[in-house]
């Protein structure tokens, strides 16, 4: 695919460098020629300008890409104007990066339909590592909805899933992922992360389990405090 990333600050950059390792082709743009050019090598392309030009901001190839991500951090007005800029332009998919819940009302009124909020999604994530070792990771559906990887807390090794009662506050349990030893082609065993495949309610639960599950951060905490109370 084809991107193109608006704004090379902390979270832009990274953003950019990873779409490029994955195989994307992305260009970078900034007003600032420091970042451009400390960038250069590690992305597709990038351009040194002032993305709310709206003289410049034509000179994109903004119809010939998948995406455009304004990733712009730090200057509210600039981003809220290129977006606009960029919605007058007819761009048909774009990002926006918002600051805080104005900033994201602001989008949302221009009729962005894809907002992302990278620092508070972060720090919900720590949040949640905070509040109960071993939370791996979460990917956000919508603004209340996400899905949560976490390994088995110690006090559910042993349980059915029945028994732990993961579903009962509202989490759907979509998985269930263990170690299993295999052995390769030349006869080396190894192990792999399998799903439990399938994995019913009298399934028993074994240390070093990874359980994935669908729901709020509400139901999450409602779980965890569940476990310590139990």
């Amino acid at each position: 695919m084809k991107y193109i990333v608006i704004g090379l600050g902390n979270f832009g950059s990274v953003l950019a460098v990873r779409l490029t390792q994955m195989g994307h082709e992305v260009i970078g743009v900034d007003d600032h020629r420091n970042r451009v050019n400390e960038l250069r090598d590690s992305l597709s392309s990038t351009i040194a300008m002032d993305a709310c030009d709206p003289d410049a901001l034509k000179a994109l190839p903004l119809n010939q890409v998948d995406m455009v991500i304004v990733a712009i951090g730090e200057n509210f007005a600039a981003s809220i104007q290129i977006v606009a800029q960029l919605l007058q332009m007819k761009v048909q998919n774009i990002v926006a990066r918002a600051l805080n819940e104005l900033h994201r009302t602001v989008l949302q009124a221009l009729g962005v339909e894809r907002i992302i909020f990278p620092e508070q999604e972060a720090a919900e994530v720590m949040a949640q590592s905070f509040e109960l070792n071993g939370f791996l990771s979460s990917y956000q559906i919508d603004r209340d909805h996400y899905v949560m990887r976490f390994a088995l807390p110690p006090e559910l090794v042993g349980k059915t899933i029945a028994e732990s009662e993961i579903e009962r506050d509202g989490l759907q349990l979509l998985a269930v992922i263990r170690n299993s030893e295999t052995r390769n082609s030349i006869g080396i065993k190894h192990n792999q992360k399998l799903a439990v495949d399938p994995a019913p309610p009298e399934t028993t639960l074994s240390a070093g389990d990874v359980i994935v599950v669908y729901g709020t951060l509400a139901a999450y905490n409602s779980f965890t405090r569940s476990i310590r109370e139990a």
